[in-house]
């Protein structure tokens, strides 16, 4: 019997979207840098199909870009569109991890932890929230959890309604549409059916619902043939992908199955092997681990939470704030305050440097538009401070040169340059240049030379002004 809408799943859906708007609603306008920019030059060019289109590229990705793509016909290159869809797919999926939660453990208090554990872990994957292009991990992760909804509601069914089963494969699909990774799911549900019953049952009645499966492999094998042909594509990337998201699913599903009947010994071992693996071969990047992240939540409610309250209201009413705290809940409320405290510094930091990026890369872009009118007869270099160094790494003329050419559809060729009095040889692949080399570039008629201000980061026309001038 499906449960009815409770005052505690209102609070949640609120808390959620309290929460990741809070989170998210300052960076929406954050202009398009690194890889959003080459992902709206594609779209400048005109191709309206990325089911077929997307085969040019490194990844077989068609559903977000097609999605983006739509956003670009009516707002182009306007970023808050990009930023708000992102948030609600960041919303939704929060959600969807206390619908399953829910739907797996039959109790609100711990469909509230997994959610809230998600909520305080953000500022693990902050990348995943404000850069533009992880919207592909964001639709990797929505359709995989309605999958995995759509496989409890068929598995644990007293009467198999196969509508449960044929959404399960469909949304597996949409999942590999939007990240190759998701392909992993093809071994993942049978496997946990098989850990869950008999060897000889499954291989004779239950296996051969799952071809249904086979579109999704010949979709894969399809496109990972054309994808892996472009001169940009990283052969080490799918194998990671695919190892790293290895804990999400059967994770998951194991645990999930010691919340319905007796935990065995045996299946302890068999999610530990999982974990172990994912341990093993994880390259811990801030948007990777997102899906990782969402295994641990169901792993940790589901064998450390137990269901001693009806939902998440009545331990606040009951525990908090009027029973005294034990030794062991003002450990569990440091831990998790400390916890909370490491992420959200992780994020508040790692957001305001994304954020910074965005604005700076856009506020140079603009004020190289308003002083160079064609850039075709020119040379255009930016002098930076050297002591700058590492931030102006950051900010390379590729993403400079890129949102250039996202705003008025011309190749600026920018370059960035420092100066030293004898820079090694090392250096000199990285933009440094000598003194002289610098007068001999100023001196050229043909250059223009922007001295970007290393505190307003206003830049200024120092054409034909020599070194010694400047500073």
């Amino acid at each position: 019997m499906p449960y009815k809408i409770t005052k505690n799943d209102l609070f949640m859906i609120v808390l959620i979207v309290i929460v990741h708007l809070s989170i998210q609603i300052w960076h929406v306008g954050i202009e398009f840098y690194k890889d959003a920019n080459a992902i709206m030059l594609w779209f400048a060019e005109g191709n309206w199909n990325y089911f077929i289109y997307s085969l040019e590229w490194q990844f077989y990705r068609p559903i977000p870009l097609q999605i983006m793509y739509f956003i670009y016909l009516v707002w182009a290159w306007n970023p808050v569109p990009y930023h708000l869809l992102g948030m609600v797919l960041c919303v939704a999926n929060c959600l969807l991890v206390y619908v399953i939660s829910l739907e797996a453990f039959k109790n609100r208090f711990v469909a509230s932890i997994a959610a809230i554990i998600l909520m305080l872990a953000s500022g693990f994957y902050y990348q995943i929230l404000f850069w533009v292009p992880c919207i592909f991990y964001w639709f990797y992760a929505f359709f995989l959890l309605l999958a995995i909804y759509s496989f409890i509601k068929f598995h644990f069914s007293e009467t198999k309604r196969w509508y449960w089963f044929a959404l399960m494969a469909i949304f597996s699909t949409l999942s590999l549409l939007s990240n190759e990774a998701a392909i992993f799911s093809v071994v993942a549900f049978p496997l946990f059916e098989l850990i869950d019953g008999n060897l000889k049952d499954f291989f004779k009645k239950k296996m051969w619902k799952y071809l249904a499966f086979v579109p999704m492999i010949v979709i894969f094998l399809w496109s990972h043939y054309y994808t892996s042909q472009q001169p940009q594509y990283d052969w080490y990337h799918l194998p990671i992908s695919i190892g790293i998201s290895i804990a999400y699913l059967p994770c998951f599903l194991v645990v999930y199955y010691y919340s319905r009947k007796q935990s065995s010994l045996n299946k302890f071992f068999i999610t530990l092997a999982f974990f172990s693996i994912f341990a093993f071969i994880l390259k811990w990047h801030p948007r990777t681990i997102y899906l990782p992240i969402i295994a641990y939540c169901f792993l940790f409610v589901g064998l450390l939470i137990k269901p001693k309250y009806p939902d998440i209201l009545t331990f606040f009413k009951k525990d908090v704030f009027t029973k005294k705290f034990s030794k062991l809940k003002i450990r569990v409320a440091s831990g998790v305050s400390i916890f909370s405290t490491i992420s959200i510094m992780i994020l508040v930091i790692n957001g305001f440097l994304l954020g910074c990026l965005g604005l700076l890369v856009g506020n140079i872009s603009n004020q190289v538009i308003q002083q160079v009118d064609d850039p075709s007869s020119h040379t255009i270099y930016i002098l930076n401070a050297p002591p700058l160094r590492t931030l102006y790494m950051t900010i390379s003329e590729g993403d400079i040169n890129k949102a250039l050419e996202v705003k008025t559809g011309l190749d600026y060729n920018i370059s960035n340059i420092y100066v030293h009095v004898n820079p090694p040889v090392s250096w000199r692949n990285v933009g440094f240049i000598s003194i002289d080399e610098y007068n001999d570039l100023s001196s050229n008629s043909s250059n223009i030379i922007f001295l970007c201000n290393p505190i307003t980061f206003a830049l200024t026309n120092v054409s034909g002004i020599p070194y010694h001038l400047i500073f």
